[in-house]
């Protein structure tokens, strides 16, 4: 199990601007946020353009993927016009962390020394030659 601090902690390593929100002082579009599918109906057509949805990420590559393709789904709803999907190649994942190059929180580990930065790039060239 992992506790809120742990999941802070991981957030904060693979996202340093986590749950921060940067608006640029000049030319910023104020919307209101689309986050309950539910709510679609209640928007009158015409106001749906002052709408946006947000994308975020989560602690490991399954929650993250989880997470956008809500964000997917939510935009499509919102703006008729679109087909939006995401994915990510989960075996390949699966695969870097089975060699050692991404931690349990897909967290890339990096090489402490120029030996081990080779022997990363041959499991990598490994990874990515077998597609």
């Amino acid at each position: 199990m992992i506790t809120k601090a742990k999941e802070d902690e991981i957030m904060h390593l693979k996202h340093p601007m986590h749950n921060q929100l940067h608006i640029p002082d000049q030319d910023a579009i104020v919307k209101k946020v689309f986050s309950d599918t539910e709510d679609y109906r209640k928007i009158p057509e015409q106001e749906r353009t002052t709408y946006a949805t947000i994308f975020s990420m989560g602690i490991c590559i399954k929650e993250s993927l989880q997470r956008l393709q809500d964000a997917c789904i939510k935009t499509n709803i919102l703006f008729d016009n679109t087909n939006m999907w995401m994915s990510i190649d989960l075996e390949i994942c699966k695969e870097l962390r089975k060699t050692g190059l991404m931690d349990v929180f897909d967290i890339p580990v990096v090489p402490k020394n120029a030996e081990e930065a080779v022997l990363f790039m041959k499991r990598l060239d490994a990874i990515f030659a077998s597609e």
